[in-house]
Order: structure tokens, then sequence, then C-alpha cells
């Protein structure tokens, strides 16, 4: 591979971390149990399907993204007595 592969690999890496950052983001800011459900869903799909420990640690981050605890912008997320409304999966250790 000459290095124009190297950086079009490199830039859809970028651009696919990238979109799944700003694809949390819009999940979360549409305040939808049901969706960020099915979030959890693909997400726990993933990880139960990753083959190593940078792998798991990126679902886990994607995960983070739903915690109003770890994600100051899921904080609306949050009701008015201060609990979740939507209710965080527990942690699978794997």
């Amino acid at each position: 591979m000459g290095n124009k592969d190297y950086q079009n690999l490199v830039g859809l890496m970028a651009f696919h971390l990238q979109a799944a950052i700003s694809l949390a983001t819009a999940v979360v800011e549409q305040e939808d149990k049901e969706l960020v459900d099915l979030s959890h869903g693909v997400i726990d799909e993933g990880i139960d399907i990753c083959e190593n420990v940078n792998a798991h640690a990126l679902w886990e981050t994607l995960r983070d993204f739903f915690d109003p605890d770890i994600n100051e912008a899921a904080n609306k997320l949050r009701s008015t007595e201060g609990g979740n409304i939507i209710d965080m999966p527990p942690r699978k250790d794997h």
C-alpha cells in the first residue's frame, strides 16, 4: 500500500469515529427512551462479539455517551428528582 492508501484508511477511520460521536450525541438529544434502549441493544451486541480489549473499550466508551454520570450532554436524561429517566443497563464484565 502506498502513502495515499494509508491516508485514505486513516481518513475513513477518523470519519467513522466522528460519525459515531455525532450520532450518539444526536440520539441523546432526542430524549427518546425507545431509541436509547435500541442503541443500548446494539452496543451490547457489539460488546458481546468484540474480539479484543481495545474493541471492548471503544464499545464501552460509546455506551458512556448515554450515561449522565459520565457525559454532561446526557444530563437532560435525568429526571428533576436527580434519577435517570433512562436506566443505564448494568455493565458486562468480559
